[in-house]
């Protein structure tokens, strides 16, 4: 048997409550109204009490949980931002290199291999890319069209 649906209204607004009446109001008002709920219902107070702190240890385990998850995503986040970090070395650029086969390691199979060099700043994508399409070659381009 479990909580009667006035334990779960008494629950409902004693958290309402407990929002506006501080940390201590959240942590126990839905105690209380779930057990003044429940006592309504069928006026047993040994039942009531049971029911109220049974509500109270479901919120509280599942906060705790809430709360571990949290730091856990958090944990992940920074180990891999901070991993991510320290594998792109001390240089200006970071190579990626693409899947490989017979050249090292890598998921896919074949005989082939991609170095692509990734600028780390829109600058120097800008000399990359003026490097790629030299003056000269552009104002020949633009006067023949």
């Amino acid at each position: 048997m479990g909580a009667s649906r006035e334990a779960i209204v008494g629950s409902f607004i004693g958290t309402i409550a407990g929002v506006f009446s501080g940390l201590w109001g959240l942590l126990f008002m839905p105690l209380l109204g779930a057990a003044i709920g429940q006592y309504l219902y069928d006026r047993d107070l040994i039942r009531a009490r049971n029911v109220g702190i049974a509500t109270w240890l479901g919120m509280v385990i599942g906060m705790l949980i809430k709360i571990a998850l949290t730091f856990l995503m958090i944990g992940i986040f920074v180990f891999r931002a901070g991993h991510a970090v320290r594998s792109q070395g001390p240089g200006p650029r970071s190579k990626v290199q693409g899947p490989r086969s017979e050249y090292g390691s890598g998921p896919f199979k074949g005989p082939f291999r991609q170095d692509v060099t990734i600028p780390r700043s829109s600058k120097e994508t800008l000399l990359t890319w003026g490097q790629a399409h030299p003056p000269s070659a552009r104002s020949a381009q633009q006067g023949a069209a």
